[in-house]
């Protein structure tokens, strides 16, 4: 936004600029032009609260002659005749960009009312329903998966809902087939900060949801686990075998998140990035409530010590030694440093002494 209202203004001088200056060149006219626009989507998307009564395109398209006429070629060669008819006439684009920032503010408020039935009647729109316009549909693609992450960190119940526990991540795949048609030289010019956002929002997604995913696992072990339940260990069977569904929902999550991460040209690495989760919130209390009942149980001693020591290190090392630091829970993680091959024997329902 910086950019665009830079040129703005000095709209008001363009014709004396023109006199005066030697003209820019087009290479260098084209550049401005193109990052202007991913400053503009960037903030239609990111921060759609800032650009209420803004419009950079119509600026861009009265800063001069030369200015008007690159920024008609740069959305034919963008956009094709969405947003140019075939005479060379800029369309109407308001329409388009108004929809785009209602979208933008439901999935940045009110998360869920794209996620889950039922679904905000924006959603049915025309515009949205059947995008025709790739940059249309690559903002909605983007929007919905911010709004699953973000539904994803705010849920209450320890159990996610079907819409926002999906792990292929479907909508930012069609994001990355349309981003993948522009030129490579392109696409960090318009997307570079929306790049930036699908990054850290994968690393969160990839965090939050293999947490939530294992602590579900955990709350539907601690049924069996109970001693007032089950006083033997012949727990242990039905036990691990719950516990093996979840476990191959988080293992699918990392590896759609590094996926996502690789067609976007980042290192998969970054998923190991520590110190995303949220400071406080209900995942926080689910977390410190679970592993204190499972420090509870260990204490009985025998093959259930073994499921909530093992269970335990499983959900601490989703947790850097800050995150733990900072959730208070410190205590409940200390001591959590079994082998590998001990958790994978857990997981695949043997028992390790």
């Amino acid at each position: 936004m910086t950019l665009c209202r830079s040129i703005a203004s000095c709209a008001s001088t363009a014709d004396v600029v023109e006199r005066q200056l030697p003209r820019l060149p087009t290479e260098l006219v084209y550049e401005i032009l193109t990052r202007a626009l991913g400053n503009y989507l960037s903030d239609i998307l990111l921060a759609p609260d800032t650009i209420d009564g803004w419009d950079a395109i119509e600026t861009l398209l009265r800063i001069s002659q030369c200015f008007r006429c690159c920024m008609i070629k740069l959305m034919q060669f963008l956009w094709g005749g969405a947003f140019v008819e075939h005479t060379g006439v800029p369309t109407n684009h308001k329409p388009v960009i108004s929809v785009l920032q209602q979208l933008a503010k439901l999935a940045h408020s009110t998360p869920i009312r794209l996620v889950q039935s039922p679904k905000a009647r924006l959603l049915s729109h025309h515009m949205i329903s059947t995008p025709r316009v790739p940059i249309v549909r690559m903002s909605k693609c983007y929007l919905l998966h911010v709004a699953r992450v973000k539904a994803c960190v705010a849920h209450k119940g320890l159990g996610l809902p079907a819409e926002i526990k999906e792990t292929d991540c479907g909508d930012m795949g069609e994001f990355l087939d349309d981003y993948e048609k522009f030129p490579p030289q392109v696409r960090g010019l318009l997307f570079g900060p929306i790049e930036d956002s699908i990054t850290e929002g994968m690393v969160l997604w990839k965090r939050i949801h293999t947490l939530r995913c294992l602590m579900e696992t955990v709350c539907r072990l601690r049924f069996f686990i109970d001693p007032a339940r089950f006083e033997q260990d012949d727990f242990l069977p039905h036990a691990l075998i719950l516990a093996k569904d979840e476990l191959r929902i988080a293992s699918s999550c990392t590896a759609t998140a590094a996926t996502i991460l690789r067609r976007l040209r980042r290192p998969p690495a970054l998923l190991d990035t520590q110190d995303v989760l949220p400071h406080d919130g209900v995942v926080r209390v689910q977390f410190r409530d679970l592993m204190s009942g499972l420090g509870e149980l260990e204490k009985h001693g025998g093959a259930r010590a073994v499921v909530c020591r093992t269970w335990r290190a499983a959900l601490g090392r989703l947790l850097s030694e800050r995150e733990r630091t900072r959730w208070e829970c410190a205590c409940a993680c200390a001591e959590l440093c079994p082998d590998s091959a001990r958790l994978e024997a857990v997981s695949q329902g043997e028992v390790v002494a």
